[in-house]
């Protein structure tokens, strides 16, 4: 199963949970266990998750562009979304 990020930019299911659960952290400055609520699975793989989510920011640069364009395009959505 595929989702997209952008127009052209397929993520793998696996990716797609890394930055949902990793941007809820450092984005949106969630605690783990809303997280954790919010996508149906435990603190601790939440916790383990955002880690991941955080060392692959470091060392992968594909990845790091990807949630780039996710969190601009959540930005400009939330945005439009109070000027209305």
């Amino acid at each position: 199963m595929r989702e997209e990020a952008g127009d052209s930019d397929p993520v793998s299911r696996r990716d797609w949970d890394l930055i949902r659960m990793g941007l809820g952290r450092q984005l949106c400055g969630e605690d783990l266990m809303t997280i954790a609520e919010h996508v149906q699975r435990s603190r601790s793989m939440v916790s383990e998750n955002c880690r991941l989510h955080a060392r692959r920011l470091d060392v992968d640069e594909e990845y790091a562009q990807r949630v780039a364009r996710v969190a601009e395009r959540a930005l400009r959505v939330w945005v439009a979304e109070k000027s209305d």
